[in-house]
């Protein structure tokens, strides 16, 4: 599948610069915390509509979100803290690129695309904390499709193929609707360990509790399987047959 021979490269590719960005010694923090330099350039590039550099900075970006975890379980300095800032972190980065966007429309007079900008950053806000608040009642809330590497692959793709507004208006429908998803999932599980008393012990482990429908209906698909491929295909098809707006 194509998005399992991505995965083995992006994989590699991840182990050898936590390899390389470990040996020089960086704190794994100060590495999350770098990440919202490249962020910060997007969105600043993004504003003077240098859409190809904003492209280019998202993904700098986004790699050294990826690597922060890697150095930190190479170095043995994983920590509670860690994951707490790098949660906090991704938000903010989100904010600066989405922002640039957004500023980006309102100066070129795109008003439409300024409102379904807002929408989808909302929409982000909501996947991350929907998981992050269900979370505190439930063992497990990962369901949808529009994860954090999803949202900003889309706006990559919409950077690169300057659709960046077909891209606000992908996300704004998709970060909503995992938003919801991860609400209906919370509420199912919730009314479940209220019949039970409050245990847990015997809940079906994520998904399984909607039985065989649960990966159609949530989109939950693994990484590198083909229905995974497929909904891809079927995203970058609409960003790319969108109609301006």
């Amino acid at each position: 599948m194509i998005s399992e021979a991505i995965g083995r490269a992006g994989l590699a590719l991840k182990a050898m610069i936590a390899h390389i960005v470990g040996a020089a010694g960086i704190p794994p923090n100060v590495l999350t915390l770098s990440s919202l330099v490249p962020m910060a350039l997007a969105g600043w590039n993004l504003g003077q509509g240098n859409l190809g550099a904003a492209a280019a900075w998202t993904l700098v970006g986004g790699v050294l979100d990826l690597i922060d975890g890697a150095v930190a379980r190479l170095s043995g300095k994983t920590s509670t803290f860690g994951a707490v800032l790098d949660s906090v972190v991704d938000r903010a980065s989100d904010t600066l690129v989405y922002v640039g966007g957004i500023y980006y429309f309102h100066v070129t007079g795109q008003s439409l695309y300024v409102i379904l900008g807002a929408i989808a950053l909302g929409g982000a806000i909501g996947v991350s904390y929907t998981r992050a608040r269900a979370e505190n009642v439930i063992p497990e809330c990962r369901v949808g499709f529009t994860e954090r590497g999803e949202r900003l692959g889309l706006i990559i793709f919409g950077l690169f193929l300057d659709r960046l507004g077909q891209a606000f208006m992908l996300l704004a429908f998709l970060a909503w609707l995992t938003t919801v998803q991860r609400l209906l999932h919370a509420y199912r599980v919730i009314a479940r360990v209220e019949r039970a008393g409050g245990s847990v012990e015997n809940l079906p482990v994520g998904l399984a509790i909607w039985g065989t429908v649960g990966r159609w209906l949530f989109l939950n698909w693994p990484r590198g399987s083909w229905q995974y491929d497929l909904v891809c295909a079927a995203i970058i098809a609409a960003l790319w047959y969108l109609p301006q707006l």
